[in-house]
């Protein structure tokens, strides 16, 4: 595929058509990670009150070690997907045989190396947890490349379901495993399941084939232009886990079991959210790159940034704001504690979704993403050294503090070489409006945060969501209250 100049002909479209396309793939994106992602939601609450913190902990350090070793050996075959897809058929189906062949190729190495280290007797004991990881590293990995197939072809809904079978499974089956006594294995082996049942069912919507010979050339593309990604990634679940294992070296298993579920909680309900906004853009913005240039793709991308902030500071503030209530709902009462490390946490998801779905595609869009690898080295060396620093004198909040500013500076390193190679906008505006919206939100919440209950916390939710949407609409957000207008002239009409 070949480069683009960086700057051409202004596109046809204008930004409200980019607006509009963003928005609505948005909307379908909250919804293909949003219904999935509130089931999943439902396995903090069932899980932590089937197991005791250290048993949590030993569950995540696992599944953050499994995430780490997927992103470091099949992710760079994904995130190559949307990028490096061909939009012709002809071309799509040898690029898409090439990503199987690949799969093929890593998988066989890791059921190979996982064989060898089974022969060593120090490592036989150990036998089945590795043979599981591996199982749910290879379901995990095929089950990311199918869903990215269904992006890259723009097809959310189907891209839902997929989820919905993979939540569905990790939910129901993993509680039933864990009553039956499986322990912390059982939502490992209830989520290789669901992926595995959900690559079946989407392996015929994604036209996924082996059929033409690998493309070498588009291989070599791939590979040069996802594994630089995939390092980045690896390298920063690397940095989650250095925390998990920094806290239970120096406090405890126990403490670590809470610093996980804080962390686990608090980051997927501020990723979630902001992902989607991601998933909605970043292909709209590809598309427009190689048609139509660089100013083209800006449009997409500032919409992008307002979005991420829309979503991402009210559900951090909120987080943080109901903290308390968050806690006494969804964690049993061995988690409490975790109530207060929730709003350093919900910063830092905030800091690290902004990094990661907006600021580093600079360097994607003008491929150089192993810039992205020696960014995030030297933020997980930072990291290290400052929880180091603050866990022995803060204790939890020491390393919910090494979070925050292990991704603030990273942030701000990205943003600012990102703009040496390509110039991404972001609206000062809209920032300024959101900021506003969230802390009038905050404000307006602060004075019940310490009440706790089901319905007092759905009750604080609406009204955040309330507030924040009428700031929103006064200040007329990326032009709300025109869309408000059209939508209801289109009901009247």
């Amino acid at each position: 595929m070949n480069e683009r100049p960086t700057e051409t002909v202004e596109a046809s479209t204008g930004p409200g058509h980019d607006g509009a396309g963003v928005g609505s793939h948005t909307v379908l994106y909250l919804l293909a990670r949003g219904v999935p992602g509130l089931m999943a939601f439902l396995a903090i609450p069932l899980f932590t009150s089937l197991l005791e913190p250290g048993e949590y902990a030993l569950y995540a350090v696992a599944m953050t070690s499994i995430g780490t070793a997927n992103s470091l050996l099949f992710e760079w075959i994904r995130w190559s997907i949307v990028r490096c897809m061909p939009v012709d058929e002809f071309g799509r189906r040898s690029f898409v045989s090439t990503v199987v062949r690949l799969w093929l190729g890593v998988s066989t190495l890791v059921v190979v190396t996982a064989a060898v280290a089974l022969a060593v007797p120090q490592v036989r004991p150990l036998g089945q947890v590795l043979a599981l990881a591996v199982a749910v590293l290879l379901a995990q990995s095929m089950f990311e490349i199918v869903t990215e197939v269904l992006r890259a072809d723009l097809r959310p809904w189907h891209f839902m379901v997929l989820h919905v079978i993979r939540a569905s499974s990790f939910v129901g089956l993993g509680y039933l495993l864990l009553r039956l006594g499986a322990g912390w294995t059982g939502p490992l082996i209830a989520v290789a399941v669901g992926m595995t049942i959900a690559c079946a069912a989407g392996w015929r919507r994604t036209r996924i084939t082996t059929g033409p010979p690998i493309d070498r050339a588009r291989a070599v593309e791939m590979f040069a232009y996802g594994v630089p990604i995939s390092v980045t990634v690896a390298l920063a679940g690397l940095i989650f886990l250095t925390d998990r294992l920094l806290v239970a070296l120096l406090i405890g298993n126990d403490a670590a079991g809470i610093y996980s579920v804080a962390f686990d909680f608090t980051t997927q309900t501020v990723t979630l959210l902001m992902v989607a906004v991601s998933m909605a853009a970043f292909p709209i913005a590809v598309r427009e790159l190689e048609t139509r240039g660089a100013d083209a793709a800006r449009r997409p991308m500032a919409v992008n940034a307002s979005l991420l902030l829309a979503i991402g500071v009210p559900a951090a503030i909120g987080a943080g704001v109901l903290a308390p209530g968050i806690a006494a709902v969804f964690f049993a009462p061995a988690y409490a504690a975790s109530a207060g490390i929730i709003p350093l946490i919900a910063l830092g998801a905030l800091l690290a979704g902004l990094k990661a779905y907006h600021f580093d595609t600079a360097l994607q869009f003008s491929r150089r993403t192993v810039q992205q690898v020696w960014i995030v080295l030297g933020a997980l060396l930072a990291n290290g050294g400052l929880n180091l620093l603050l866990i022995p004198a803060l204790g939890l909040t020491g390393a919910a503090l090494a979070s925050v500013l292990t991704f603030l500076g990273a942030l701000l390193f990205t943003a600012w070489w990102g703009r040496r190679h390509f110039r991404l906008p972001f609206p000062l505006r809209e920032t300024a409006i959101v900021v506003l919206a969230g802390t009038v939100m905050g404000c307006a919440l602060v004075p019940f945060r310490e009440s706790t209950g089901v319905l007092v916390l759905a009750a604080q939710v609406t009204a955040g969501v309330l507030v924040y949407g009428i700031v929103l609409v006064a200040l007329n957000f990326l032009g709300v209250r025109g869309l408000l207008r059209r939508a209801l002239g289109a009901d009247h009409a």
